[in-house]
């Protein structure tokens, strides 16, 4: 059984996704939150195995997923999001999430990707390198080689070795690019 925890700070869209999880077999509804300062709770209460996250940009989901992959890196977080999907590719990989999936997707589909999720698999290709390029055009110039390390896949720990810094630091360059991409109203 996947269970699955909700955060959306919309009610309507956690209730309708509550009833399609209660209805399909191999799933179990966790619970859910609206996030902010209900999701560590929430997390700790329900013990996902998935986490299907609102990326909303003016609610930080991004930075919501990164933080929620400290506190539990085991869980697998799905960004669900509305609209921009392809602008929200690189962000939500550098923010450590395991899958993207636009909320216009149809329930079986949506299903089929939360099990392979479950099963380990990330549903975020790696870039194309003018992508990346691209994105990376956006990043401060003092984060560019860290968020370029972590896009093309290095885990966070690799990073810390190859550029002399702790993971913490890391992870804080991680907040700044984020951060500067939600600014900017691309994240």
């Amino acid at each position: 059984m996947i269970r699955v925890l909700v955060v959306d700070h919309h009610p309507a869209v956690r209730a309708g996704l509550q009833a399609f999880l209660l209805t399909e077999p191999g799933f179990v509804y966790a619970g859910d939150c609206d996030g902010g300062a209900s999701l560590v709770s929430a997390l700790h209460r329900a013990h996902p195995d998935v986490v299907l996250l609102d990326a909303a940009p003016r609610r930080g989901g991004l930075q919501l997923c990164h933080r929620l992959k400290q506190e539990a890196p085991a869980v697998k977080v799905v960004i669900f999001a509305a609209e921009a999907i392809d602008e929200l590719l690189l962000p939500a990989r550098l923010a450590g999430a395991d899958g993207l999936i636009d909320k216009g997707t149809g329930a079986r589909e949506l299903f089929e990707s939360l099990r392979r999720i479950s099963r380990g698999e990330c549903l975020i290709d790696r870039p194309p390198a003018t992508v990346l390029r691209d994105a990376l055009a956006r990043v401060p110039a003092d984060q560019r080689v860290l968020a370029g390390l972590l896009l093309d896949g290095t885990p966070e720990a690799d990073a810390a070795r190859a550029l002399g810094m702790t993971v913490q630091n890391v992870r804080h360059g991680v907040h700044r690019v984020l951060g500067a991409w939600h600014a900017a109203g691309w994240a």
